[in-house]
């Protein structure tokens, strides 16, 4: 961020985390204001495991999001 620029909002900058960690991702949360979120990465040979702390939400990976990156990814996901 520069100095003339505002912080961004909780939600803008949660969903630059959730696309930096893993794949970009649309991020929308389900109550109207996002919760404190944390997201920990290892890498363990070919493999990303992530523990990811957060409140509800819905990511979605539209076809606009997939051109962005082309590389084939499997997420799965455990709750």
């Amino acid at each position: 961020m520069s100095p003339e620029s505002p912080d961004p909002a909780p939600a803008e900058l949660w969903h630059e985390v959730v696309s930096r960690a893993f794949v970009p991702l649309d991020v929308r949360f389900l109550p109207a204001a996002p919760s404190p979120g944390r997201i920990v990465t290892r890498q363990l040979g070919p493999v990303q495991v992530s523990r990811v702390e957060a409140g509800p939400q819905a990511v979605t990976r539209n076809r606009r999001l997939i051109a962005r990156n082309g590389d084939d990814f499997l997420i799965l996901s455990l709750q």
